[in-house]
């Protein structure tokens, strides 16, 4: 934990790239020491995107799946992966699938006053709309949200191509931005 924090108190103030490369390698000795170190590996996925090095942080990505199987989040941020990086869209679609079902699991156990309720059905709609099942997720939103954040809903969702809510989620300039974990 304490290497964890290390990296990334290193880059805290100023992100460099030699800062984050020597965060990288502490948050490498700290998934040494603890395999199972998830947050070491999240950390380690994120300054990887921030220096693009995909392929590294498509490997991490993929420990962290084989840690958390069950979270949505990460299927569907693979996926996009698959789809964005690696062009492979067939298995992109297999984790939207994947992420599908883990959802729909999640979601039949939630009362709509969970306190991540609306970010995990907002997670759920993103992943929809990557299945190319637009109405749905538009219907999820709305269901939700009613007409509270409807110019919102609009914008980022119901008036944005496939292709443009797949880089605007999960591609940024600075890399990928992974939405929560729902799956604890």
């Amino acid at each position: 934990m304490r290497l964890c924090n290390k990296a990334v108190f290193l880059i805290a103030n100023n992100p460099d790239t030699t800062k984050v490369l020597k965060a990288i390698q502490l948050l490498d000795k700290a998934t040494d020491i603890q395999p199972d170190y998830y947050v070491a590996y999240d950390n380690k996925f994120a300054f990887q995107c921030e220096l693009d090095l995909i392929d590294d942080a498509f490997c991490t990505l993929k420990n962290m799946e084989r840690l958390k199987p069950e979270s949505p989040d990460l299927k569907t941020t693979l996926g996009a992966f698959y789809e964005y990086y690696k062009k492979d869209t067939i298995r992109a679609m297999n984790k939207y699938n994947e992420a599908n079902l883990l959802y729909k699991l999640i979601l039949d156990t939630l009362n709509p006053d969970f306190r991540n309720y609306e970010f995990i059905i907002t997670d759920y709609a993103f992943n929809l709309k990557l299945l190319k099942e637009d109405a749905e997720a538009n219907q999820v939103l709305h269901d939700c949200f009613g007409n509270d954040i409807k110019d919102f809903i609009d914008t980022f969702m119901v008036k944005r191509t496939r292709e443009e809510v797949l880089k605007w989620k999960y591609f940024t300039p600075n890399g990928i931005i992974l939405g929560g974990d729902v799956s604890n």
